[in-house]
């Protein structure tokens, strides 16, 4: 029974229709839930870069002032535009101002003609805040984000690209293991066939088919070992693997080989490419480079709150009746308001905090490259090993087959003992299986590399 069921999987995944590991990594890419929720991330900073300029959209102010009881029975109106604009910290305003009624004297700014008088002011720094504000720093940093954000897509994109080739090269590998497995299991299948043939005929004892029937056991076991690693990596794909509508494409009845697949070592000049790359666009490096560029920002209006606030405020008010009526001259002010900072330890305070933070995501930044680059350096080695690795297990395999047909004659002629044939045969097996382990892990070593030097599929 077990062994109809492994011939059914057998016939079951020998469809003649084969993947690539491009194709994983495109329906990856173009489907996994980890890299769309990265898009929306890229959305939501861009929105929330352009509302870090709300603070510079035109408003409409209105305002009024009314005395509801006393002697005095003045009100007044005042309707503006205000536009904040990104220059020295400057403020626009225009608008129309007027009033009726008795003022008291020291609300003398309130008097206006009944008909309205137009005004036009601009406010200014002159010192701090000349270059850079809260609001100012608000847009930079927002910005710094949302190029964050594209880095973090990219970044997602590569631990998926990485995570998919990772998957399809699994289920490669379990799939030529269960072939292997397959193979070793008809093997002694076959013997028992010509076992049994011989022994009806006399010509060998009846404990030679026990035996067999020994080893047919423990390979119809390793057998199943390898048909449920098989099922496992399958399913593994399917979640890299997806079609149009991003569901998970289980691949039961496709045929994937390792036909046509090179392995092949960089040279040192695609190394050393390797290794820039790692340096210039690997995106966790570029992300702690954008955290830099943040606390530089904090760093600059850290440094703008040491100098006095000094603003400059231009206004001028037209006295004439906007509709009929006498014209006088135009009335001009310039207000200048200054503002000396006592908060010294705060200041200071804030300042040495921005520039110790500016310390340490430099020495982040710092190690985070050199260990990068370390990595990348040992995985160079490490698939230098493997492909030897790879090398030798294809010349142990070609030995053991040499071994095996060698002991097979020497049975046949009644030479060798049984036990020493099945040695054979499981050196085989092994050699094929360390084999598949170093193309395996070449593959996957590859895919690392690729992943920190950011090259993209």
């Amino acid at each position: 029974m077990i062994f109809l069921i492994m011939v059914f999987f057998t016939n079951l995944w020998a469809s003649p229709h084969a993947i690539s590991e491009s194709k994983v990594v495109d329906s990856a890419l173009k489907n996994f839930p980890v890299v769309l929720n990265a898009f929306q991330n890229v959305v939501q900073f861009e929105n929330i870069y352009r509302k870090s300029y709300g603070e510079f959209d035109l408003k409409v102010i209105g305002e009024s002032n009314s005395y509801l009881d006393g002697f005095y029975t003045g009100d007044a109106y005042k309707v503006y535009v205000e536009k904040e604009l990104e220059f020295i910290n400057a403020k626009l305003y225009s608008g129309v101002k007027k009033s009726n009624g008795a003022f008291p004297d020291y609300e003398g700014k309130l008097k206006a003609s009944q008909a309205g008088e137009p005004f036009v002011g601009l406010n200014f720094s002159l010192l701090r805040n000349i270059f850079i504000d809260e609001d100012r720093l608000n847009i930079l940093n927002s910005k710094i984000d949302l190029e964050s954000s594209v880095i973090e897509l990219s970044k997602v994109k590569l631990e998926v690209t990485f995570a998919a080739t990772e998957a399809y090269w699994q289920f490669v590998n379990a799939k030529e293991r269960y072939k292997i497995a397959h193979k070793n299991l008809d093997i002694a299948m076959e013997r028992m066939t010509q076992l049994k043939r011989r022994i009806s005929k006399g010509d060998l004892a009846e404990i030679y088919a026990v035996e067999n029937e020994q080893y047919i056991l423990k390979r119809k076991n390793q057998l199943l070992e390898e048909l449920k690693n098989l099922v496992e990596k399958t399913y593994v794909l399917s979640l890299f693997y997806r079609d149009e509508e991003a569901k998970p494409i289980v691949l039961l009845e496709q045929e994937v080989s390792y036909e046509n697949i090179e392995m092949k070592l960089y040279d040192q000049n695609q190394l050393d490419e390797m290794f820039q790359r790692v340096n210039n666009e690997n995106p966790d490096l570029k992300l702690a480079g954008n955290k830099l560029l943040q606390v530089a920002n904090e760093i600059k209006l850290a440094e703008s709150n040491y100098w006095p606030e000094l603003n400059l405020r231009v206004e001028n008010i037209s006295n004439r009746y906007i509709s009929t009526g006498p014209q006088d001259e135009n009335e001009t002010r310039v207000l200048l308001n200054l503002e000396i900072p006592l908060e010294y330890n705060k200041i200071k305070g804030d300042y040495r905090a921005k520039k110790a933070k500016e310390r340490i995501y430099n020495y982040e930044l710092k190690f985070k490259g050199e260990t990068l680059n370390a990595k990348a350096r040992t995985i160079s080695k490490k698939m230098e090993y493997t492909f030897e690795k790879y090398n030798n297990a294809e010349s142990e395999i070609q030995l053991a087959q040499k071994l095996i047909q060698a002991e097979q004659k020497k049975f046949q002629l009644g030479d060798s003992d049984f036990f020493v044939l099945n040695i054979r045969e499981q050196n085989w097996f092994e050699a094929q299986e360390k084999k598949l382990s170093a193309q395996l892990e070449f593959f996957i070593l590859r895919a690392e590399l690729r992943k920190l030097a950011a090259v993209e599929y």
